[in-house]
């Protein structure tokens, strides 16, 4: 990420994740108690993963520079979508709370070609890029990944991004195909490595 990012003369900022080793008690010690755990699988990294989210949501709140692009590390920016590059501009809609530009399986693209399309409250997982747009946005994903967490229990952290905060009335956007793609990298899985994705005619 340092040398895609070497370039880049916008403010960038690292964030330290949550350690996946160090358990639910570190993912508690950021979040607060969760009733339950609604993972059965790695629910020490998952719980990490969304722990990390929050960590990463609440600095740009204390930073106060929107709109913001939080990228995890195994984003692939040198990748971008050739379809979306050769567009003169991509404008982003007024409403959303939440533009996801990197997703393994991102909704089919919309009937007006519009490069953005409303996300269903089903489905398209993956949050190797996503866009916040305001200050307002990102408060009310934080409130909303906390009360989760607390009230009804740890889950796979882009499912509560992409489909429970759908389902609760946010507005969540994705770029259809994605912006770009991501590398391969460790898995969650520990000692396992998962493929590459790419964005369709990367």
């Amino acid at each position: 990420m340092e040398e895609l990012l070497t370039d880049v003369t916008v403010g960038v900022q690292f964030v330290d994740a949550v350690d996946g080793q160090d358990g639910m008690a570190a993912a508690e010690n950021e979040m607060g108690k969760c009733k339950r755990v609604l993972v059965r699988e790695r629910p020490e990294y998952v719980c990490a993963c969304y722990a990390s989210c929050v960590r990463a949501l609440r600095q740009a709140l204390l930073v106060g520079e929107f709109p913001l692009l939080l990228l995890e590390d195994d984003a692939a920016l040198e990748s971008p979508c050739k379809a979306h590059m050769s567009r003169g501009e991509l404008r982003m809609g007024g409403s959303a709370d939440l533009v996801v530009l990197a997703n393994g399986s991102a909704p089919p693209p919309a009937d007006d070609g519009d490069w953005l399309v409303r996300g269903s409250n089903t489905g398209n997982w993956g949050n190797a890029g996503l866009l916040v747009p305001s200050a307002d946005s990102a408060s009310r994903l934080v409130d909303f990944l906390l009360s989760t967490w607390r009230d009804r229990g740890a889950a796979h952290v882009d499912w509560v991004l992409q489909r429970d905060f759908v389902r609760a009335g946010g507005e969540v956007q994705h770029a259809s195909p994605p912006l770009f793609g991501w590398r391969a990298g460790e898995s969650d899985i520990l000692g396992k490595h998962r493929a590459a994705k790419r964005c369709r005619d990367a």
